[in-house]
């Protein structure tokens, strides 16, 4: 079995790429930028033990989150998500 012992990953882009990612009509990130910082460890045929074992921080600027059926928007000037395996 390969196992990743620690791989250090960077992602940036526009929080509306998010919306791709999530498949959601939903909940709409409108606008901002955002930057996930992991370190990512667990075996390569373990999706579950990959998420469990890393870690990782989602950073969020100037981003709008709007819900579609009730046309309601939410502002956040900064969001940050800390995951610790």
């Amino acid at each position: 079995m390969l196992t990743i012992e620690n791989l250090h990953a960077e992602i940036e882009g526009d929080a509306a790429g998010i919306n791709e990612v999530l498949a959601n009509d939903q909940f709409l990130f409108d606008r901002g930028r955002v930057k996930l910082d992991a370190n990512i460890k667990g075996p390569l045929d373990d999706v579950i033990s990959i998420v469990r074992q890393t870690d990782a921080k989602l950073s969020i600027q100037d981003m709008r989150i709007s819900y579609a059926p009730t046309q309601t928007s939410f502002p956040f000037e900064s969001l940050q998500l800390d995951k610790r395996a």
